[in-house]
């Protein structure tokens, strides 16, 4: 298995383990405040790296998902969003029916594709 193919498979299986839903009050400053420049030193530098980490994070799955829609079967994208989704061997198994060995087939297939309609 080529270090693309590992790594891109990593991603898809642990993607569920790096999301979380993050809520956002636009109303949390009045607009006085969002204009202001005074109280630029309480910017957590942290959380704001987190931030763009998750957006790039996001435009990343974006890109994958849509790559994934163009070259897979509809069967194919549903497996592959199971897994994004944090679902387990076992309950995708049930699902779709299938063995262990024909869904680990299926996911290397959609991978494969993946990366063949990258390069």
């Amino acid at each position: 298995m080529s270090k693309e193919k590992r790594e891109l498979k990593k991603y898809i299986l642990n993607y569920h383990k790096q999301i979380e839903d993050v809520e956002i009050d636009d109303h949390m400053l009045e607009d006085e405040q969002f204009f202001s420049l005074d109280d630029v030193t309480d910017v957590d530098y942290n959380d704001a790296l987190e931030q763009d980490t998750n957006i790039a994070d996001s435009n990343t799955i974006n890109v994958l998902i849509e790559k994934i829609q163009e070259v897979t079967t509809e069967r194919e994208e549903a497996i592959f969003i199971c897994f994004l989704q944090g679902k387990d061997m076992e309950e995708i198994k049930r699902i779709f029916m299938l063995g262990e060995a024909m869904l680990n087939k299926h996911l290397d297939k959609v991978i494969d594709k993946v990366i063949e309609g990258s390069h």
